[in-house]
């Protein structure tokens, strides 16, 4: 039997300090599932609002990367490249997971699989529906890859 994954989630932040907070605790509210959260990494990209307050709350459990603004393309790739874990699940700082996500994503890990593409909802920045369904997410990145 094989060790379960290890996850990286990687954060990313340009200016969503008021929403940091939520997507950090939903990465480390995760229920638990075969797989292990490895690392969580907030990459500020030249934020000039609160998120440097935001991540000082929570250094003992994440990993900060400050710079410059780069912009988003930038900002993903480096979230590949400066994690360590078997597979990334990139979070953008003004969304959340699910509680069950990462332990739902690691049930469809194995050595064959390369990218998790699921359903996702959305909802305005007090937790209510935008959408009366979940649709399949449009052209942002998967929520989880693999390395």
């Amino acid at each position: 039997m094989s060790a379960p994954p290890r996850i990286s989630c990687v954060i990313l932040c340009h200016n969503y300090g008021r929403y940091l907070d939520q997507a950090i605790t939903s990465c480390l509210e995760q229920e638990p599932g075969n797989f292990v959260l490895h690392e969580i990494i907030v990459i500020d990209d030249g934020s000039n609002d609160e998120t440097e307050e935001v991540c000082r709350r929570h250094e003992k459990n994440v990993k900060v990367i400050r710079r410059s603004q780069q912009g988003f393309g930038q900002t993903l790739t480096d979230a590949f490249l400066l994690s360590t874990g078997d597979w990334v699940a990139p979070l953008d700082a003004d969304d959340w997971f699910h509680p069950s996500k990462l332990r739902t994503c690691a049930e469809a890990m194995t050595g064959e699989t390369l990218f998790i593409e699921h359903w996702e909802n959305v909802v305005d920045s007090n937790g209510n529906p935008k959408l009366k369904d979940p649709h399949p997410g449009g052209t942002r990145p998967p929520s989880a890859s693999c390395r």
